[in-house]
């Protein structure tokens, strides 16, 4: 996930700053300033034993003409990694390396050294984004503007972009709808670098095609004590939900079977109870969820449920699927619906469980129907399918939607794929929901018609 392909840098600075967070003093800087030469690493070695605050620093410009200098790019795809000798220490009281402030145009660390050296690497990742909808019929334009800030964000690192389709629920899955999918997305100038269509060592991408493999998951997170084996029946749930609704508070299940003991699950298992695996949440403390666009969120775990990972038809739920395929796909960035920010802190959870690196999440407002509503297809929204065949451009809609949360620093309104790659800027993508205008479609549209041969308003027809 994060080649060295951009190479290291060294840093030939001894600063040391005697308070939290103040300015560092430039009088106490021993050598060169901070040095970025490619194909080394960066060391501090403090040339006292006192005790001494060491200040590293990463200034977020001149990395050549192939990477953005912008905050965007160190928040997003440079992560500096640090390791240190065994008596130099950090000073999070538990030990670990928090994540680096962002000051300005600096990402900084701060340290408390007795002696030793810090090497410091600032690794590139390559890019993994993935879009990932149900295949329950055409794609609504709220999902199409997700996959579009996904494609945008994928292209403007040189990473790839991933089709994964969420197959969980299979009531709700519509015969061809994969098929619409990669139209749509064909339609649009949206390349697809993987998926079910084009496995690139990372597949099956169809979730129903890899229920051995969240089983496996599931299972291992039992063996680890952060999940358990539940044989409560629907009758009971039932129970406990009608109890909750009369103290007028919202159901959380109450953990008993994770109590049981190992005697009771082993008959239970062995008699063929049905089961399904709930996850073991932490009833006390918070959980933080790091965004690109609100920063850290505190979650209060009590309101976290022991929620469930596998069904007791074997199909993985929502969450730990995402989980579990985001890892194995090594996707890098999720962008995904504000709604689902309270969520995050259980995937957040669930990564920790495993030991595994989380992704870089963006939580973006919904977009609001003309009614004010939220945009779905079980409303009957438009589809992207429906406006097509209503006679809207590709190009304009994707202009459309990709203005529709997300500004440019210009006033520029028409833009070409590329251009919307060149400009696109994750971190401007508004935190305020956006409402459909059919209105403004409508002149993007005609901007486009007006720039386009006879030939090319020949639409084909998709039934």
């Amino acid at each position: 996930m994060y080649p060295s392909d951009f190479g290291y840098g060294v840093l030939k600075s001894n600063c040391r700053r005697s308070t939290f967070l103040s300015s560092y003093d430039n009088q106490n800087c021993v050598g060169e300033n901070w040095l970025y030469d490619e194909g080394n690493e960066w060391t501090i070695t403090p040339s006292s034993i006192n005790n001494n605050y060491v200040f590293a620093s990463f200034f977020y410009g001149n990395y050549g003409s192939k990477y953005s200098t912008t905050k965007s790019y160190m928040s997003s795809v440079a992560r500096p990694v640090l390791y240190l000798d065994p008596n130099v220490y950090v000073l999070d009281g538990d030990g670990s390396i928090s994540d680096p402030y962002i000051i300005g145009m600096w990402k900084t660390f701060l340290f408390y050294c007795f002696y030793g050296k810090i090497r410091v690497e600032l690794r590139i990742m390559k890019v993994r984004t993935r879009y990932a909808p149900s295949p329950t019929g055409y794609m609504h334009i709220g999902n199409l503007r997700t996959a579009i800030f996904e494609y945008l964000l994928a292209r403007k690192y040189d990473g790839s972009f991933i089709l994964r389709i969420e197959d969980t629920d299979q009531e709700r899955q519509v015969e061809g709808a994969i098929d619409f999918i990669y139209k749509t997305l064909e339609l649009c100038n949206i390349t697809i670098d993987e998926g079910p269509n084009n496995d690139k060592g990372y597949g099956p991408y169809i979730q129903s095609e890899r229920k051995d493999i969240y089983k496996k998951y599931a299972e291992e997170l039992v063996e680890k004590g952060k999940a358990y084996y539940c044989f409560c029946s629907e009758e009971e749930l039932t129970a406990m939900r009608e109890r909750a609704n009369a103290r007028k508070k919202p159901f959380l299940y109450d953990g008993r079977c994770s109590r049981l003991s190992k005697e009771k699950i082993a008959e239970n298992l062995a008699n063929g109870v049905p089961y399904v695996i709930r996850q073991k949440m932490p009833k006390t403390g918070v959980t933080i969820v790091d965004d690109i666009l609100y920063g850290k969120i505190k979650i209060d775990n009590s309101i976290l449920d022991d929620q469930i990972l596998l069904k007791s038809d074997g199909f993985p739920t929502y969450n730990f699927a995402n989980v579990i395929d985001d890892h194995l796909m090594e996707i890098t960035h999720v962008i995904r619906g504000k709604e689902y920010l309270d969520q995050t802190a259980k995937y957040n959870l669930l990564y920790e469980a495993f030991g595994w690196e989380k992704p870089i999440y963006a939580h973006v407002a919904m977009v609001l129907g003309e009614d004010g509503n939220k945009l779905s297809k079980r409303n009957g929204d438009a589809s992207f399918m429906d406006l097509y065949n209503t006679g809207y451009l590709p190009e304009a809609i994707v202009n459309y939607l990709s203005l529709l949360g997300w500004s440019p620093t210009n006033n520029q309104e028409i833009f070409s794929i590329d251009e919307l790659i060149q400009n696109f800027d994750e971190t401007r993508i508004s935190k305020s929901s956006s409402q459909y205008d059919v209105k403004k479609l409508r002149w993007f549209n005609a901007q486009y018609i007006k720039t386009v041969s006879y030939t090319h308003l020949t639409l084909p027809t998709t039934s």
